[in-house]
């Protein structure tokens, strides 16, 4: 098990991509968006990352608590600079509404939903609002601090499966695939997944390493 060259997971070139996979869960934010309003976003999501655009969560703060996690400051200041992308997008979004006679006081919250499943083609999410295939949605995707990016992407759901919550209440979960994304933000989901795939082998080596010593 020693021999095992867990670190090199992902970083080999000619790895298969869609191996980057990670069944971790985290919370995510998303919003039902219109075919004429994806067609609006997808220019500027396909042009440039989201963390090159005004795009990305409500707020500036939330470094603190990365920082007290002992996330790099390189990475910090990265998350840093990407929220404070969003005051910026306030102004845009607020044009574009007005050219279509809408205000930002009628745009809907972003709903809340918990991510069971990423890969660099889409992911799963279970949800307590209503949606059917064929829905597309602009997904808020805030990465764990083991990799602190916000990504910023639209996806259709291609499956919704009712379910029940431990809790008892009634839930969906949805597949979704990715419809615009950023290559440079895939990157990002590929770099997580990979790094979340390595730190996932070095904990398993760590406790087979364990068992040995009995």
């Amino acid at each position: 098990m020693a021999d095992e060259k867990f670190e090199s997971i992902g970083k080999d070139t000619g790895q298969a991509r869609n191996a980057a996979r990670t069944a971790e869960r985290f919370s995510i934010e998303y919003e039902v968006i219109t075919d004429k309003e994806v067609q609006l976003l997808k220019p500027e999501y396909l042009e440039a990352r989201t963390s090159e655009r005004p795009d990305g969560p409500a707020g500036a703060g939330g470094a603190d608590a990365f920082s007290a996690m002992g996330v790099p400051p390189a990475q910090i200041m990265m998350y840093q600079a990407t929220m404070r992308a969003f005051k910026q997008l306030e102004d845009k979004l607020d044009d574009v509404l007005k050219a279509m006679g809408a205000t930002l006081a009628d745009q809907k919250k972003l709903n809340k939903a918990m991510c069971v499943d990423l890969s660099s083609g889409g992911m799963r999410m279970i949800a307590a609002q209503k949606v059917k295939r064929g829905t597309l949605l602009r997904l808020v995707l805030t990465l764990p601090p083991l990799h602190p990016v916000i990504i910023v992407a639209v996806g259709k759901i291609v499956k919704a499966s009712p379910i029940r919550l431990p809790s008892g209440k009634r839930a969906l979960e949805t597949a979704i695939a990715f419809e615009v994304i950023n290559e440079d933000d895939r990157e990002e989901l590929i770099a997580y997944s990979f790094k979340r795939q390595r730190q996932e082998a070095a904990r398993a080596l760590a406790g087979n390493d364990d068992d040995d010593d009995y």
